[in-house]
């Protein structure tokens, strides 16, 4: 078990109390999704971002989806510092929702690089197509799929630098 600042009693109380929470919040889903769906609830004591990779690690999930913190400094105020930890050491896909306004998507954009140079990066591209599309077709929403091409460095700079003087 993690280390902990609360007592064990306390710590338990703290526990069931997100237990309960996380009861409410499942109950609100539209009881048609439920039937359709598996929900299992985990509730962990720890370093928040920490419990999360192990246990995605732990439980091999495809995907970890969590609303965007919000925190201090400059890369904290775009995602937070526990969404950047996630990020990067999380060994599952991670989508990072900012919290919006929004009740549905209408238009979403899936990121590729065609030019997939392992298994492992062309298995990411269908991986990110698939839940594109399955978010796509949840909402009724159109999916654009886009590559960038990079300029070389030097047109890069001549771009910019003539762009600049205009």
């Amino acid at each position: 078990m993690a280390n902990s600042y609360y007592p064990h009693s306390i710590q338990n109380k703290m526990k069931r109390d997100r237990e309960l929470m996380l009861d409410k919040l499942i109950a609100g889903i539209d009881v048609t999704t439920q039937n359709k769906v598996s929900i299992k609830k985990l509730v962990g004591v720890g370093k928040d971002y920490l419990e999360v990779i192990k246990k995605a690690a732990d439980s091999s999930f495809d995907l970890v989806v969590k609303v965007a913190s919000s925190g201090g400094g400059l890369t904290a105020k775009l995602f937070g510092s526990i969404d950047i930890k996630l990020l990067h050491y999380c060994a599952c896909l991670v989508m990072i929702l900012k919290p919006s306004r929004r009740k549905s998507w209408d238009v979403l954009m899936a990121a590729v690089d065609p030019r997939a140079d392992s298994s492992e990066s062309s298995l990411l591209n269908s991986s990110l197509l698939n839940l594109t599309t399955s978010i796509s077709e949840t909402e009724s929403a159109h999916v654009h799929v886009v590559h960038v091409l990079e300029k070389p460095v030097r047109e890069a700079k001549y771009t910019a630098i003539n762009e600049l003087k205009q």
